[in-house]
């Protein structure tokens, strides 16, 4: 089995703590539709399914935030740092009968919607903290500088 990649391939991250059970797609498409040819390395653990009957971003949410997930945790081996999870670990990961490729297209955009979402909201909450910050910092060195000065 060759580890040259082909539009719709799920990619595993395999070994690496932090990093392992990592999930994204790789698609074509992302890339204006040229024909790329692109290799996985070898820490990396690549699924190929039947487009038809199995949507690559649902498994992929599945095996990121779904049982998979858990399972994933679970069949890992090694310790600190050096774990890794082997092609037929992963193929002994369980999975559900999915549903049709209709409801798994639109479960998976709507889980993702919700995770952009989610990322925007943090990143705006982020900056209003950091701006809250700012302020405090400016107000407790003018507070400081008030006091040290006598008024």
């Amino acid at each position: 089995q060759g580890r040259a990649l082909e539009d719709g391939d799920v990619l595993v991250a395999s070994t690496g703590d932090g990093t392992l059970g990592k999930c994204g797609v790789f698609r074509l498409k992302e890339h204006g539709g040229a024909q790329l040819s692109a290799v996985a390395d070898g820490h990396v653990t690549i699924i190929r399914v039947d487009q038809e009957t199995i949507y690559p971003e649902y498994l992929c949410d599945y095996l990121r935030k779904g049982f998979g997930a858990s399972q994933i945790v679970r069949l890992y081996t090694g310790s600190t740092g050096l774990i890794e999870i082997t092609p037929e670990d992963i193929d002994r990961i369980i999975c559900p009968a999915f549903p049709s490729i209709e409801q798994q297209q639109n479960r998976s955009q709507s889980l993702r919607d919700a995770e952009r979402q989610f990322e925007k909201e943090s990143k705006e909450a982020l900056l209003k903290l950091k701006d809250r910050e700012g302020l405090f910092a400016k107000a407790s060195v003018d507070l400081v500088t008030s006091a040290a000065m006598g008024y």
